[in-house]
């Protein structure tokens, strides 16, 4: 408690003078923050009067800021830092997540959709279309919510039937072949039902040119999409909300990684082009590659679920929440993102007996919550939630020229091998928790809550190496061995919080999370250990200026254990331990002077540090093992800024007698250096940079909108992502987009 106080005290000053925007949206008539209810903590309250670091964004904020993917997060929610690497979504909240998917990996960051735990990282790259709004809980998620994440939460609400008719369709076009459409419709079947269909397609040229082809689409897609929710209300105290969605990623040509140093030259006397290692210079510039195979990706996911809700007695109600998630990726790229054909990560020109990368996951879930009153004092909530998931991945990587003595020793492998990484894992998890909170006095409460978990996972795994005209029995390390673990856990909350006036909240919380161990792909029988968190966390949510006005700041301090990182070591990936050491504190600002204007200001402040920490460098292992101790965390900068500007204008202010209103707005985000490797080497290192995006928007009175917006104004270059591949000596990512501008037009009904 000591160091937290430390904490409050020594960064209130600094918070106070900028802070990450929340929930917030005004009417036209209106100066008084319109009031955002989330789901946060399994009930619905006000976003001020929930006592934890949440972020939430609506519907409106969602489409006027352009927030259709979990990447655009970043400017919006404080500590949250996003990558991605091979189509999994990396993201980061307050330094814990997860920095390299091996195919196996679990998230440190759970996303939960409509209330259904989505398991595999690449079930994060989907487009947030026809949303009601985004919450992001900052901090372990030990209590309440399925599958433990010590980093944090991420819930997707999409939006519901409506009580009347309504429509819209949208089409939009932009530069880097940008183009696409949109649309829903929503209301009443019955005298008991209402239903919601919504549909999207879109596509992109892509912002990558291969400077070897001189392909300037070299990661094309188009992605598409069709969600469908039924709302069946029989009687006044059971609701069953039932949905559906469906949602494609295709890319004939995909991008996996791209150089971020030159090609080594060795690549020629090996075969490779020498006009792509003359060029090399150009392709660590952003957005240029020099690949040549330029690979495929696919990504597949249905999901179901079903959320019931009976209120049994005026204060008590059940609820179930169960989903099921068919997901399949289908891969195939470039591995070593150079001109000589030296591995590929799939299919391989020449190696007929190659096949893609894949990484199939099916999933239930089945969570069940009571929860109610004991007299005006005491409230409570207890569950049950089961999980069961099927999971299977296959990381082929073929050599289409083979490897010399000197990659492979001690003869090298010949042209046409394929070092195999494919398993089957199972999980079952099982957990029971309760939540429950005792108003002391009408302005003081304590409350608590326990999670108690097992998973019991079972990996089957062949690794190894196919050698033309060779027995695999002679060439595999393991082939359908067996490995089991189970890991258990019990994760506390304790929280006091106190209304200091009618619009001030204060609190302070005690909490743990976990995160499950596993089974590294690559190599035979080598397990990983679980990671866990011991948090404490005080805050302060307060309203000001007659509510026009809202300020949050919150300060937390992690002792992190069994912290996983993955790294390339060689051909083959390793999983270590860590411990590290999180403090911070963010803040965050609304204000609405009048009708006109909305302003939100931002600022977080993090100090991730690992703590014993031996490691080897695989870039240069002639170091040994290096003591780490003090390197910054990967993906952990020490602060960001952040801010925006909007302004509502109704067009008779501008002597226009068509009715309606323009909305402007203009954002700000900056961010300090992040490392992407615990070496904290210069070359690990992205610098300091800023984004800024504009935004304008015209909604007639009869539902005819015109939206426009240019994101990354300066057209930054910054890296987003990068991962160490000692094979070739270099490393390997992508960058952030660039400039992007576009306009879309829309129609009500």
């Amino acid at each position: 408690m000591r160091r937290l106080s430390a904490l409050l005290c020594g960064s209130t000053a600094v918070m106070l003078s900028a802070a990450v925007q929340p929930a917030w949206a005004q009417s036209a008539q209106s100066t008084t923050l319109e009031e955002i209810v989330v789901t946060a903590q399994k009930k619905e309250a006000s976003l001020q009067n929930v006592p934890a670091a949440v972020s939430a964004l609506g519907a409106d904020a969602l489409q006027m800021r352009g927030v259709d993917s979990v990447e655009s997060l970043t400017t919006q929610i404080p500590n949250v830092v996003w990558g991605e690497q091979t189509s999994a979504s990396l993201i980061t909240i307050r330094g814990v997540g997860t920095s390299v998917d091996t195919g196996i990996a679990e998230p440190n960051v759970g996303i939960h959709i409509d209330g259904v735990y989505q398991s595999r990282a690449t079930m994060a790259t989907l487009d947030l279309q026809d949303m009601a709004r985004i919450e992001v809980l900052r901090g372990p998620q030990g209590t309440l919510y399925g599958r433990n994440s010590t980093g944090g939460a991420i819930n997707i609400i999409s939006a519901s039937p409506t009580n009347e008719f309504k429509a819209e369709v949208a089409a939009s076009a932009g530069n880097f072949g940008q183009y696409g459409v949109r649309g829903y419709v929503s209301g009443p079947v019955s005298a008991i039902a209402g239903a919601r269909v919504s549909a999207y397609f879109k596509h992109s040229n892509g912002y990558y040119t291969n400077i070897l082809t001189g392909d300037d689409k070299a990661d094309e897609s188009k992605a598409y999409g069709v969600r469908v929710v039924l709302d069946v209300k029989p009687t006044e105290t059971f609701d069953a909300n039932l949905s559906a969605y469906y949602q494609v990623l295709d890319q004939d040509k995909y991008v996996g990684q791209q150089l971020l140093t030159p090609i080594p030259g060795f690549f020629v006397g090996l075969g490779g082009s020498a006009a792509g290692v003359a060029t090399s210079t150009n392709a660590i510039q952003a957005h240029r590659i020099a690949a040549d195979y330029p690979g495929s990706n696919k990504i597949t996911t249905l999901g179901l679920t079903a959320n019931l809700s009976w209120q049994i007695t005026p204060s008590l109600t059940l609820k179930s929440v169960t989903g099921y998630i068919d997901h399949t990726l289908v891969q195939n790229f470039d591995g070593d993102a150079t001109s000589y054909a030296q591995t590929t990560i799939g299919l391989a020109p020449g190696v007929t007996t190659s096949n893609p990368r894949n990484g199939d996951a099916k999933a239930i879930s089945q969570e069940f919550n009571l929860s109610g009153r004991a007299g005006e004092r005491f409230t409570w909530l207890v569950g049950a939630f089961l999980f069961d998931e099927s999971f299977h991945p296959d990381i082929p990587a073929p050599l289409p020229n083979g490897l010399p003595p000197a990659f492979a020793p001690p003869t090298g492998l010949p042209a046409g091998s394929i070092i195999i990484q494919r398993g089957e894992e199972t999980t079952k998890s099982y957990a029971a928790f309760t939540d429950m909170t005792f108003h002391v006095t009408d302005r003081f409460r304590i409350s608590g809550g326990l999670r108690v978990s097992r998973d019991e996972k079972k990996f089957v795994q062949t690794t190894g190496v196919s050698i033309p005209g060779v027995p695999l029995a002679f060439t595999l390390a393991c082939s359908n061995a067996v490995r089991e673990k189970t890991f258990e856990s019990t994760t506390p909350r304790v929280e006091a919080e106190f209304d200091a006036s009618k619009d001030t909240l204060m609190y302070v919380q005690y909490a743990k999370g976990f995160r499950s161990g596993g089974f590294n792909i690559s190599d035979c029988a080598d397990d990983f250990d679980p990671e866990r968190i011991t948090a404490v966390e005080g805050g302060l949510k307060t309203r000001f200026a007659d509510r026009r006005g809202t300020l949050n700041i919150s300060v937390f301090d992690y002792d992190y254990t069994g912290l996983q990182i993955f790294q390339i070591n060689g051909f083959t990936q390793n999983i270590a331990n860590a411990d590290a050491k999180v403090r911070g504190a963010e803040a965050e600002l609304a204000f609405a002077p009048n009708t006109w204007w909305q302003f939100n200001a931002a600022a977080s402040y993090l100090d991730a540090k690992y703590g014993n920490f031996l490691n080897i460098d695989p870039l240069n292992p002639l170091l040994g093992p290096q003591q780490l101790r003090g390197n910054r965390l990967n993906r952990a900068p020490e602060y960001t800024l952040s801010g925006g500007a909007q302004l509502t204008v109704p067009t008779e202010k501008l002597g226009l007698h068509a009715g309606g209103n323009f909305r402007f707005r203009a954002e700000i985000y900056h961010s300090a250096e992040v490392f992407y490797r615990p070496f904290n080497i210069g070359r690990d290192r992205q610098g300091p940079y800023t984004i800024g995006n504009l935004f304008a928007e015209y909604v007639s009175e009869d539902g005819l909108g015109l939206r426009a917006y240019v994101k990354n104004v300066g057209d930054t270059e910054y890296v987003a992502q990068a991962l160490a591949n000692p094979v070739e000596g270099a490393y390997v990512g992508h960058y952030g987009p660039p400039r992007t501008f576009g306009l879309e037009i829309s129609k009500r009904f």
